[in-house]
């Protein structure tokens, strides 16, 4: 800097690059339309310490936002110094199982001896079907 008498004074100053901030993220899927999904983010650079929010408005500490709907979202990624990054994340539904029932055999005479086909296609491992209220076990898919 120079003065009104032509005085010059020089300072150094060392301004500090912090490297960009980057941010990416996943999903896991909501399981039955429920508000069960995952939302992780994964950010680099920036000034720590860095927060995350889902809805641009309210911060937090951690990356994972859990218990999350199905749908689509901005997720955020801002550093000490207020620069923020975002990413849109979709949160899928993952559909339940469905089931389809056939009669291979009528009952004959008002007895119990009639026999059903159930297939069950989607959702996850099947672990159980109730038939008449009581739970049963699958063999080969025939409900006698």
């Amino acid at each position: 800097m120079k003065d009104a008498n032509g005085c010059i004074r020089y300072v150094n100053v060392v301004v500090n690059n912090a490297s960009g901030l980057t941010l990416s993220g996943s999903s896991v899927s909501s399981t039955c339309s429920g508000s069960t999904g995952t939302i992780t983010a994964v950010a680099n650079g920036g000034v720590a310490p860095l927060q995350y929010s889902i809805n641009g408005t309210v911060y937090q500490v951690s990356n994972i936002f859990t218990n999350v709907a199905p749908g689509v979202y901005t997720l955020y990624v801002r550093d000490a110094n207020n620069c923020i990054v975002t990413l849109t994340v979709t949160v899928t539904a993952s559909s339940g199982p469905s089931l389809t029932i056939s009669t291979l055999f009528q009952v004959t005479c008002g007895g119990n001896n009639g026999v059903v086909r159930a297939v069950v296609t989607g959702g996850t491992a099947l672990t159980s079907i109730a038939w008449m209220g009581e739970l049963i076990s699958l063999c080969n898919s025939l409900l006698t």
